[in-house]
């Protein structure tokens, strides 16, 4: 069985040969009783479930962003959002997972019924 840390190693391995987005996103910064935290702010209207997650994870200190910074590109959102978080033991969903991530920063279809790798991506992080 492979630890987490070489799995880690092959997931940043396929995410920086799959991923080539270098679409800039402003960060703010806001103060909840006294600690800092990051918000990834959208560039444009439209559906960002990529960012929707990286700000739950952020707001639940699962990964962090170096403090004061004031921009973020996808591709490193990317990279944070599996290196940075537990990786589960069910091989099968980061591998769906990994399928869809790709898409998040054009859409995710949302209904209330999630099934397959869009389910997967819920219960990988716990959202």
């Amino acid at each position: 069985m492979q630890s987490n840390a070489v799995k880690r190693g092959q997931v940043r391995q396929m995410q920086t040969q799959r991923f080539r987005w270098y679409r800039e996103s402003r960060v703010k910064w806001i103060d909840i009783h006294g600690i800092g935290f990051a918000i990834v702010m959208q560039n444009e209207n439209g559906p960002c479930p990529l960012l929707a997650v990286v700000n739950v994870l952020l707001l639940r200190g699962q990964i962090s962003l170096p403090h004061g910074s004031t921009q973020v590109d996808e591709n490193h959102l990317l990279l944070l959002d599996i290196t940075e978080c537990e990786l589960a033991n069910y091989e099968q969903n980061i591998e769906d997972v990994l399928t869809l991530i790709p898409s998040l920063p054009r859409g995710l279809d949302v209904n209330i019924h999630f099934t397959g790798c869009v389910l997967a991506l819920g219960t990988l992080y716990h959202i």
